[in-house]
């Protein structure tokens, strides 16, 4: 999920279930754990899905070895 780090709580407290940390900011999370991990795993599975179509495409891909990137215009 990008260059964002998950830490969960050791002792969930008013609710937080833990934090996640990115850019320079901290966000307070009161989903469980297990509600974030599934959202990740569906975020790659959505990832992956359209990877997969857009290389069955025949597409050429990003500079990033699979990924469509920007298209530049004249």
């Amino acid at each position: 999920m990008g260059d964002f780090l998950f830490v969960p709580a050791s002792a969930p407290a008013s609710g937080i279930n833990g934090t996640l940390h990115g850019h320079g900011m901290v966000v307070s999370l009161t989903w469980s754990a297990p509600a974030l991990q599934e959202l990740a795993a569906t975020m790659e599975d959505l990832e992956n899905a359209f990877l997969d179509g857009w290389r069955g495409a025949g597409l050429p891909g990003g500079a990033d070895g699979g990924r469509a990137g920007f298209h530049k215009h004249a």
